[in-house]
């Protein structure tokens, strides 16, 4: 398995939208490509406890990661949506997502080294790291 950590630095006074869309777009789009929703946070105390949104999403591999992302970002569904919950601006400033390595100084928690979370940082846009860019990073881990 492949998890993806997601975390969005939200528009202030835009996280109600935000939430709406997941609900009514995002989260049936997100099923209709197999892309499993682990969980969904909200900061609670720390830096941005208003502006900070983080979902984690489990894909059986490198493959399906790429596969249902690729297939996500161009569904006219979620494009059409998209432009029409952001005529009035962005929901979301800055999107992270990132790939972790198992920690191999925690023996008890230690998962096999197949299972991964895909991390990385932009401003504004469809985030996602292509199948080779991270299939060469967890070629090391192998």
């Amino acid at each position: 398995m492949i998890y993806e950590l997601r975390t969005y630095q939200v528009v202030p006074g835009k996280m109600k939208n935000l939430n709406a869309r997941f609900a009514n777009i995002t989260l049936p789009l997100f099923e209709k490509y197999n892309m499993k929703v682990i969980g969904f946070w909200e900061t609670a105390i720390g830096e941005a406890t208003t502006t900070e949104l983080v979902y984690l999403l489990a894909f059986e591999d490198l493959g399906h990661y790429q596969r249902a992302w690729d297939a996500f970002i161009s569904d006219p569904e979620w494009q059409a949506a998209k432009r029409l919950t952001e005529v009035g601006g962005p929901l979301v400033n800055v999107v992270s997502n990132k790939i972790l390595e198992p920690s191999h100084r925690c023996t008890k928690t230690r998962l096999d080294r197949r299972h991964a979370l895909i991390l990385q940082r932009t401003k504004r846009g469809a985030v996602y790291l292509t199948a080779p860019l991270v299939t060469e990073t967890l070629k090391k881990w192998r």
